[in-house]
């Protein structure tokens, strides 16, 4: 079975500060065109908007992934505990012996 780690707040933080970056790049230079405060703060905006649609996208995926390496393990967490107890039935003395309290 592989073994994935999840880090969530390091990668995330830096993928989220790339895509701010990115886009406050794009802003910037969009920013000489625009002519109104009102379109500059629009078009920050939007760059915000975009940046935290791409934080949210990539911490969505790490969340699946995680979600399905935990449902991985409770499944083969479910077959082991299957297999202990057919073993521990199989070498039991009687079913019905009785137990003994200390």
């Amino acid at each position: 079975m592989e073994r994935d780690e999840l880090r969530v707040l390091p990668p995330a933080l830096r993928g989220a500060s790339g895509i701010v970056s990115g886009h406050a790049g794009q802003v910037a230079s969009a920013a000489g065109s625009l002519t109104e405060s009102g379109e500059l703060a629009g078009a920050a905006a939007a760059s915000m908007h975009g940046a935290f649609d791409g934080y949210c996208a990539a911490f969505a995926q790490r969340l699946r992934t995680a979600s399905t390496a935990l449902v991985g393990a409770a499944g083969l967490f479910t077959v082991m505990e299957d297999t202990n107890s057919q073993v521990l039935a199989s070498i039991a003395p009687g079913g019905d012996a009785p137990t003994r309290q200390v």
